[in-house]
């Protein structure tokens, strides 16, 4: 019976010796790890030619789209929903002065004054609207005008902001491809 233990003893021993010379062969130790890194080495190349099939050989542009002819005679692009119309045409413009504008901006303690001339840059063919659209011209200017902090005066970078406010305003009453620009002819803040 004694046998029998020291039998049942010994076995695991005799497992982990065999564990420990087979980590202990390099031949084997070898052939264990060293398939693991061919597939990585394989699947890394197969991924990089991949990508590099994806990227550089695929077309650069999308496929065209089969446009459709309406009842007017336009190509319509039914995809994109546009028209091929031609773009239009440059309008002629003229240059129209504004009388000049006198208002007061600040509170009481901080009150100054500001004079501005205008000038609009606008179609020709609608410059002739100006005399009826001036006063309504001049009260959404005055309005916004007073409106306007003094310290945003004090800003260099304001004044293209308000040139940008004054060209809405115009393109509000006068209609909005009629107004191309605004000039800022003059300008006094005392």
């Amino acid at each position: 019976m004694a046998d029998k233990k020291a039998d049942k003893k010994s076995a695991p021993r005799d497992k982990a010796d065999k564990n420990t010379d087979q980590a202990e062969d390099p031949k084997q130790a070898k052939k264990a790890g060293g398939g693991g890194l061919i597939q990585a080495a394989i699947l890394a190349l197969g991924a990089g030619l991949t990508a590099f099939v994806t990227v550089f050989l695929m077309p650069s542009a999308p496929p065209p789209v089969a446009s459709c002819v309406g009842a007017d005679g336009q190509a319509f692009d039914a995809a994109l929903g546009d028209t091929h119309a031609p773009p239009p045409k440059p309008i002629e413009t003229t240059l129209v002065p504004l009388d000049e504008i006198l208002i007061s901006i600040g509170h009481n303690e901080t009150r100054r004054y500001l004079k501005i001339n205008l000038t609009l840059i606008m179609d020709k063919n609608r410059a002739s609207e100006m005399g009826d659209l001036e006063p309504q011209l001049r009260d959404a200017f005055s309005t916004y005008l007073r409106a306007v902090e003094i310290t945003d005066f004090e800003d260099p970078a304001f004044y293209e902001i308000l040139r940008r406010q004054l060209h809405r305003r115009a393109q509000l009453i006068i209609g909005p491809r009629a107004v191309e620009s605004i000039l800022i002819t003059d300008f006094l803040l005392r």
